[in-house]
Order: C-alpha cells, then structure tokens, then sequence
C-alpha cells in the first residue's frame, strides 16, 4: 500500500507532465491553425462549396473546444490563484505546502478534462485538413488527365 508521501509525489509527478504535454500540445495546435488558416485562405477561390464550408465547420469545431478549454483553465486558475491568495494573507506553518497542493490539484483537475478536450481538437482540425489534402489530390489527379 502507498503512503500518503508517495501518492502525493506521483500527483505531482502527474501534475508536471501535464504541464509539460499541455504546453507542447497548445504550441502545435496553435500552429495547425495558422498553417491551416494560411493554406485555406489562399485557396479558398478554388475549393468546391462543400470543402470551404465542411473544412471550415470543422475547423471552428476544433476552435470552439480549445478556446473553451482555455477559458476553463483560465477560469480555474483564477479560482486557484484566490485560494493560494487567501492562504497568504494568514500565513503559517503549512502555507507552503497548501499552495504546492492547491497548485498540484489544479493540474490534476485541468489534466481529467484536458483529455477530453485535446482528442476532440485534434480530430476536427485533422478532418479539416484533411479535406484540403483530398481536394489538392483531386485536383492533382485532374491534372494529369
């Protein structure tokens, strides 16, 4: 069985991967979109109706889940940061270590839904674009009739 010491080393543990994953995950995403933008826009004129308007609702899909997703964690760590606030305004011995929990169940928190949010992101955005390969491999193939 575990002692409460271990248990508390592996959600921090668990805590920083998150982190670490979440931070990488944001810089590619982000990245996916503005490749993803940039290529739509430039061939917007000579996509089919069906592509510009299914790649495009997919591709607010994905938006719409991350930035809700972002807004969570914004808002949760609002809410984390006024706790840790309150803590330090009547400082003791434990203060330090009740910032470092509340910090630690942040992460967690944010890691159960961050899974449900990523999965989700990357499949529409990787529809999207994969709407955008079909039409240029469409058209491609029309060239060479």
């Amino acid at each position: 069985m575990q002692s409460k010491q271990q248990l508390d080393n592996v959600k921090e543990i668990v805590a920083q991967v998150y982190k670490d994953s979440n931070s990488y995950s944001n810089v590619i995403i982000a990245a996916g979109y503005v490749g993803f933008f940039a290529l739509w826009s430039s061939l917007k004129e000579d996509l089919p109706m069906w592509a510009i308007l299914s790649s495009g609702a997919l591709i607010l899909t994905s938006l719409l889940i991350f930035i809700s997703f972002e807004v969570y964690k914004m808002c949760s760590s609002s809410l984390g940061l006024r706790r840790v606030a309150n803590g330090l305004s009547r400082p003791n011995q434990n203060t330090l270590a009740e910032i470092q929990r509340i910090q630690t169940q942040m992460s967690i928190n944010n890691a159960r839904v961050w899974i449900f949010t990523v999965i989700p992101t990357v499949i529409t955005g990787v529809g999207a674009g994969l709407i955008l390969l079909i039409c240029f491999l469409m058209e491609l193939y029309a060239s060479f009739q």
